[in-house]
């Protein structure tokens, strides 16, 4: 059965060496100062259950709403990485925080240890799969064809456009050069820029 944990891997070059301690196995003496959670630092890698993944992915999309709403969407990376105004954290480490995933079982921090779970971690594991914004985009549709006496899907069909976004206006009578907040003609207002369809073609099963 595939687990539904999420990896993210502080130490990569030795994830296979990576074992967890029991906890209470941490190295102390008769100091009188509170002995390294060792077990903490004997792992490699941050693990989150499904759960932890679904609760910091609600706080990043409440965030990015918060942001959205008030300032519109964020337009580089940087910005995105860094605290916004009279902020002293970034989006991403404060959902961090509000998701409670850098506190041990009793509550208490793990920082400086490899279970403290950093946005460059996150970023790190994105990095694979994220792209800057493009006015390109490729769109898959399915569609099928239901016989309504029996309810049986009788056909199916896959899809796939790759669509445009041009300068000019919906309508072309504004030019393409003025800014969305001083256009006039209300086409323009409500759908903004073109779109066109620069390739299209049906899908097979072994395309999906």
């Amino acid at each position: 059965m595939q687990s539904t944990d999420a990896h993210f891997f502080r130490f990569s070059q030795s994830a296979q060496e990576t074992y967890k301690a029991e906890a209470g196995q941490s190295a102390g003496g008769s100091t009188g100062i509170t002995p390294p959670k060792t077990e903490l630092f004997r792992q490699g890698m941050v693990t989150l259950s499904s759960a932890q993944v679904q609760n910091l992915a609600t706080k990043i999309t409440a965030a990015i709403r918060v942001h959205q709403s008030s300032s519109g969407p964020f337009r580089t990376l940087e910005e995105f990485l860094s605290p916004s105004a009279n902020a002293t954290t970034s989006l991403l480490e404060q959902a961090i925080a509000d998701a409670g995933i850098n506190v041990d079982s009793d509550g208490n921090p793990i920082e400086f240890s490899s279970q403290f779970l950093t946005q460059g971690d996150i970023m790190t594991a994105l990095a694979p799969v994220l792209f800057p914004r493009s006015d390109t985009f490729v769109i898959r549709t399915y569609g099928e064809a239901v016989n309504p006496a029996t309810g049986v899907t009788e056909g199916k069909a896959w899809c796939e456009a790759t669509v445009q976004r041009i300068p000019e206006y919906f309508d072309s009578s504004e030019d393409a050069t003025v800014a969305p907040a001083d256009l006039t003609k209300e086409l323009n207002q409500n759908l903004g820029r073109r779109f066109k369809v620069v390739s299209f073609r049906w899908l097979t099963r072994s395309d999906i």
